[in-house]
């Protein structure tokens, strides 16, 4: 049987949605200028109905708004961080989108 730990109360943060966001690469790294992926950052505050949103259908969230993202396209995600309670936490979210609008993978990363 898994040992119980109990949890410290911790304050709540507020929702700080941060909608999908493009980081350009070539302005980030030297060197990635043109290369056939794109990188998205999203945040929103777990158990916020945009977070709902996220984690039960990640691909709403991007079609429409991440440019080559389809309704035909795939979502492979990992989550960082599990163990950690979803309860007081952003959500911070790496998209990595190839050319032919696949979202390669998603970390989904919870930070205090």
């Amino acid at each position: 049987m898994a040992e119980s730990r109990s949890r410290k109360p911790r304050k709540r943060v507020p929702n700080e949605t941060i909608p999908w966001t493009e980081i350009p690469l070539g302005e980030v790294v030297r060197g990635l200028e043109g290369v056939p992926f794109g990188l998205w950052f999203y945040q929103v505050k777990s158990s916020s109905p945009d977070s709902e949103d996220f984690i039960h259908d990640p691909l709403a969230t991007m079609v429409d708004v991440v440019p080559g993202v389809t309704w035909g396209s795939t979502v492979t995600t990992l989550v960082i961080n599990h163990d950690k309670t979803l309860y007081y936490t952003q959500l911070h979210t790496m998209a990595f989108v190839s050319p032919d609008g696949n979202v390669t993978l998603v970390q989904v990363k919870k930070a205090p």
